[in-house]
């Protein structure tokens, strides 16, 4: 099954690579995608949404977020090191094809598609999911 998923990530993340320039902050409609074809593939997929653990934010990509925003200053900079992320969950297994966005915050390499469990990849913390197909749209946007 592993094998079968990692195949079929890689194909999605190929052809969305062939349309889009990179898939740096298109987590969501990558993760979208990869569930529709997995689910065209007789897959039960989950689209995910949570947070992902980096090691040395980049500055600029929360200078235009207000503190104002958030509880405390703790919790403005404890959301710079936990950007929302979407991945998605097929089986036992959760498939990231949009994590090397973060390799320059990121200690470890990260590979071009993660496959694993949440023991491998503890960066991953699940906040939400949706079944696939979706039941309505924009579900994660609110």
């Amino acid at each position: 099954m592993k094998s079968d998923l990692r195949r079929l990530a890689t194909a999605v993340r190929t052809s969305l690579l062939h349309r889009w320039e990179c898939l740096d902050a298109a987590c969501l409609p990558a993760s979208e995608a990869l569930a529709k074809y997995l689910f065209d593939k007789g897959y039960k997929p989950k689209v995910i949404k949570g947070t992902y653990w980096i090691d040395n934010p980049d500055p600029e990509h929360s200078d235009e977020w207000d503190p104002g925003d958030f509880d405390s200053e703790d919790a403005f900079e404890e959301a710079k090191h936990h950007p929302i992320h979407f991945w998605v969950e097929a089986g036992r297994f959760l498939i990231d094809i949009s994590a090397d966005q973060f390799q320059p915050e990121v200690e470890d390499r990260i590979p071009a598609v993660v496959i694993g469990t949440y023991k491998e990849f503890p960066r991953y913390k699940k906040e939400a999911e949706e079944v696939w197909p979706p039941v309505k749209e924009g579900r994660f946007s609110a």
